[in-house]
């Protein structure tokens, strides 16, 4: 595992991603990776509940409060960044 056993970051990665970033101050990347993967859980969702109502009579749409749409349906509670070498 990359982090087992660790107490502290890799600081030369966190200076390459403060680089990038501009110390976090541009995370313009970053968001738009984010907002990519929950695109893709919304029409994944969206396309279950579709298979869903085709598959079964009993089949219950989700209410709208519990059905994943946008960004701000989501918290991000930690972030890893996996870069090339």
């Amino acid at each position: 595992m990359l982090c087992s056993g660790k107490t502290a970051a890799y600081g030369q990665l966190c200076q390459l991603f403060d680089a990038e970033t501009q110390n976090g101050s541009d995370m313009s990347l970053y968001n738009k990776l984010l907002e990519a993967a929950i695109d893709s859980i919304a029409r994944t969702f969206q396309k279950r509940a579709a298979a869903g109502l085709q598959s079964s009579r009993d089949f219950v749409i989700p209410n709208e409060q519990e059905q994943a749409r946008e960004t701000a349906d989501f918290e991000l509670i930690t972030w890893l960044v996996i870069k090339a070498q």
